[in-house]
């Protein structure tokens, strides 16, 4: 046997290929070209201000929703206050006491006393 001979293993022209390719590999990282940059960038540019001014006017109409819904409210509150105030005049104008008083004034016509003989 000979010493001091340098060997080298056995690599197959397969596996030599493979580690080319490790190398070789991009990122994945994509950049479009030079010449598409600026009108992409224009493009990007033009739809974040539609984006953002359809966002603004959605804002102005919400708000003056809210507005409007604020008056409805608060005419339905005043309403709600005259309704109950007409609910109570109706209660004393119907109670049995003041129809009582009415007809004894205006008709002359009042209810007979227990043991009280009427006719009819």
């Amino acid at each position: 046997m000979i010493t001091n001979i340098s060997v080298r293993p056995y690599r197959s022209a397969c596996n030599a290929s493979l580690a080319r390719r490790k190398v070789r590999r991009k990122s994945l990282a994509i950049s479009p070209p030079k010449q598409i940059q600026r009108p992409l960038a224009a493009i990007l540019i033009g739809v974040l201000l539609v984006v953002a001014g359809t966002s603004q006017l959605f804002s102005w109409q919400i708000q003056r929703t809210q507005q409007m819904l604020q008056q409805v409210q608060q005419q339905q509150k005043v309403l709600d206050d005259l309704h109950m105030v007409l609910l109570a005049k109706r209660a004393q104008l119907t109670s049995e006491s003041h129809i009582q008083a009415l007809a004894g004034a205006r008709l002359e016509l009042y209810v007979p006393a227990q043991g009280q003989v009427h006719q009819m």
